[in-house]
C-alpha cells in the first residue's frame, strides 16, 4: 500500500484490511461539505468497533457535532441499538441541554429494567423543574408500582400539596400537615326551609322535601333534588345524617324517624308520655348503597288524634329539620 494516497479515491484491500497506526489519524477534517461512510456497504455483515474496551485502558471516545444532531440507528430495518454495558459498575450518562431528552417507542415499550437490585431516578438534581409523566394529549394507561408478592409503593412530597385529579378536577388533595380533601366526593345538605302544617300526628308518614321544596346547602356532584331524593352515583358506604321537629302538638307520643333506602329502612323514634310541647329528634345510619339507588328521609308524628303536627323549618338561622347525606367508603 503506498504512504500517500488522494482520500478523494477509493482504498480497496478485501483480505488484509487497512490499519493505521500510532499518531493522530483524521478523517473528513477539511472544510468541505460531504458524506463520510463507514461499513456502510449492504453486501457482507460487518462489526464496526471504535474505541477499546480492554479493562486496562483509561480510553475515552467522544462522539461530538454541531447543530445537525448525532442519531443512531436510523435505517428502516429491524435493528437493537445499545448504549453502555451492565458489567461491574459501568455507568452511562444521557445528557442535554434547554433542549430536552426525548425517549420515543413507536407501538413498542420503553423499558427501564434490571435483574437485581434497581433504583431509578428522575428529577434527582436540586434544581427546580417539572417532571412530566405522560402527559400526552393521547390517551395513556399509567401504571405505577405492583401487586406482586411484597411490592411496595411510596409516594414522598414536601411542604407543598399533593393532588390526585381526573379530567373534572382533582379528586383528592393533601397538604404537608395530613389534612385531606375530597372535593368530588358525593355529599349533600338539604333543609326544610319554613314550617310545613298539618303535616302528621297520627301516625300519617310525610317524606321530607314533599310538599315544599327543600333549600339545598350543598350539592357536590347534583346528586340531591330539592324533592329530598339522593341517588347514589356510585356504590359505596354513605352515611346519613337527619334531624327534625315537630310542633303545634297536643298529645303526641312520638316521633319516628325513618331513612328509606333501596333495599332497607332504618328507624328510630323519640318515645315519650302524651304532651304538647314540641318534639324533636335526630339521628345517623350507615347505609350501603348500590350505584343508582335512592336515599328519602320520612317523618311520622304518633298519637294525636288527627294529623295536626306542623314540621319545623328553619327559624332564627336554626336549621330544625334537614338531612344530610356523603359517600365514607
Amino acid at each position: 500500500m503506498a504512504n500517500n494516497n488522494n482520500w478523494n479515491a477509493n482504498i480497496a484491500n478485501a483480505n488484509n484490511g487497512i490499519t493505521f497506526q500510532g499518531g493522530t489519524v483524521n478523517i473528513g477534517s477539511d472544510a468541505t461539505d460531504n458524506a463520510i461512510n463507514i461499513g456502510t456497504s449492504a453486501s457482507s455483515n460487518r462489526e464496526v468497533a471504535i474505541g477499546s474496551g480492554a479493562s486496562t485502558s483509561t480510553q475515552t471516545v467522544n462522539i461530538n457535532c454541531g447543530t445537525g444532531g448525532v442519531t443512531l440507528g436510523t435505517n428502516t430495518v429491524t435493528c437493537q441499538c445499545i448504549l453502555g454495558v451492565n458489567q461491574t459498575s459501568s455507568a452511562t450518562t444521557i445528557q442535554s441541554g434547554t433542549g430536552g431528552i426525548n425517549l420515543t417507542g413507536t407501538n413498542g415499550a420503553i423499558t427501564v429494567d434490571n435483574s437485581t437490585t434497581l433504583t431509578l431516578t428522575i428529577g434527582g438534581d436540586t434544581s427546580t423543574n417539572s417532571c412530566n409523566l405522560a402527559t400526552g394529549a393521547g390517551n395513556k394507561i399509567l401504571t405505577i408500582g405492583s401487586t406482586n408478592t411484597s411490592s411496595s409503593l411510596t409516594v414522598d412530597y414536601g411542604t407543598g400539596n399533593f393532588s390526585l385529579a381526573s379530567a373534572t378536577g382533582n379528586l383528592m388533595t393533601a397538604n404537608s400537615s395530613g389534612y385531606i380533601n375530597y372535593p368530588l366526593l358525593p355529599a349533600a345538605e338539604a333543609y326544610l326551609p319554613s314550617n310545613v302544617t298539618n303535616a302528621t300526628g297520627n301516625s300519617l308518614t310525610w317524606q321530607i322535601g314533599t310538599s315544599t321544596a327543600l333549600t339545598l346547602a350543598y350539592n357536590q356532584g347534583s346528586h340531591c333534588t330539592t324533592g329530598g331524593t339522593f341517588t347514589s352515583p356510585v356504590t359505596g358506604l354513605y352515611l346519613v345524617c337527619v334531624g327534625a321537629g315537630l310542633t303545634n302538638c297536643t298529645i303526641n307520643t312520638n316521633l319516628l324517624i325513618t331513612v328509606n333506602a333501596f333495599v332497607y329502612n332504618l328507624q328510630t323514634g323519640n318515645v315519650r308520655s302524651a304532651s304538647s310541647k314540641d318534639i324533636y329528634g335526630s339521628t345517623g345510619f350507615l347505609i350501603i348503597n348500590d350505584a343508582g339507588d335512592t336515599i328519602v328521609c320520612v317523618l311520622e308524628g304518633i298519637g294525636e288524634s288527627g294529623n295536626t303536627n306542623t314540621v319545623v323549618g328553619t327559624s332564627s338561622g336554626a336549621q330544625n329539620t334537614f338531612f344530610s347525606v356523603v359517600q365514607v367508603a
